[in-house]
């Protein structure tokens, strides 16, 4: 049997992690997303094992997931057919990993965590720029609409 806690997990980590995940969910119950990037590294850098701290990462994230999902589908912002196509294929990928996680080498799973986070961050680092880019560009198009006293660099003229 697997040893829950192989570092010997602190209280105080554990309420940590409460109170972090706490104020995640609320994050993610807003944006729709599940959050489990940001809690793998700070579960991993309280020590846990890697395999312990993907499969409990995932055991909060089917937690929280599906309390997040219950007030979107009832607003009626969940698309059924979508979820089946995506999430069929998602769930028999997910237990291949689970059923393979023990057999590949602690070091190979932190490798793949930290390039998965960079490309994840990379990925949103470039979006985040093209909106701000094309913000600029359809502000520098339109004519400007401040009043004839204000000057950009000084303020307001009287």
């Amino acid at each position: 049997m697997i040893d829950m806690f192989p570092l010997e997990a602190s209280v105080g980590q554990l309420l940590f992690l409460g109170v972090f995940t706490f104020l995640l969910g609320i994050f993610a119950g807003m944006v729709g997303v599940a959050l489990g990037a940001v809690r793998l590294p700070i579960m991993l850098a309280l020590g846990f094992n890697p395999v312990i701290a993907a499969g409990t990462n995932l055991g909060v994230t089917i937690l929280g997931g599906s309390a997040a999902a219950l007030p979107h589908w009832r607003d009626g912002r969940v698309v059924g057919r979508v979820v089946v196509v995506i999430g069929v294929p998602a769930v028999v990928g997910a237990l291949l990993g689970g059923l393979f996680a023990d057999d590949v080498k602690a070091w190979v799973l932190l490798a793949l965590i930290a390039g998965l986070t960079i490309v994840s961050s990379a990925i949103s680092f470039w979006q985040w720029w093209r909106e701000v880019r094309t913000a600029e560009k359809t502000q520098a198009a339109e004519p400007s609409r401040t009043p004839s006293n204000v000057d950009s660099k000084k303020g307001v003229r009287l």
